[in-house]
């Protein structure tokens, strides 16, 4: 049985211009994954692994990643080793393309790796709660 995430976004400048969407995504499965980064988590190290997506099959329609503080944030996708981006504010990649940004290496690369895992640092002297939201299909299509 198929399940809904209603999403809105509102954005306006003081003044000026406002740009606002509200959308519904359709999808079979969603995860939400809750974790706690220790302080001191230097993205030298390891960092703190939570898996987003099982079997790798590139299913995710939708992620959001929000945090209770954002100084000093930051993750790698699927390993430990790749591009550290800063996680600098709630963090919103919808639909294919959005998605597709957050592949390693990016979508535009011939054999890309859906994002399966995240690695989470945290540079700050504070724990820091991270909430990931996944929506996504569940089952894989049939190959042609």
């Amino acid at each position: 049985m198929a399940e809904s995430i209603t999403y809105s976004i509102n954005v306006s400048v003081a003044g000026g211009p406002r740009v606002s969407d509200s959308r519904s995504v359709s999808l079979e499965a969603y995860d939400k994954v809750n974790l706690m980064v220790p302080a001191s988590t230097p993205p030298s190290g390891a960092g703190l692994e939570a898996n987003i997506q099982p079997g790798g099959q590139g299913l995710a329609k939708l992620l959001v990643i929000t945090a209770s503080a954002y100084e000093d944030m930051s993750y790698r996708i699927n390993d430990a080793t790749t591009q550290e981006i800063q996680l600098d504010g709630p963090q919103f990649f919808s639909g294919e393309g959005g998605v597709g940004l957050l592949y390693e290496p990016p979508l535009s690369d011939a054999s890309p790796a859906p994002p399966t895992t995240l690695f989470f640092y945290n540079g700050g002297s504070e724990d820091v709660t991270v909430e990931v939201l996944v929506a996504r299909d569940a089952v894989v299509p049939p190959s042609p």
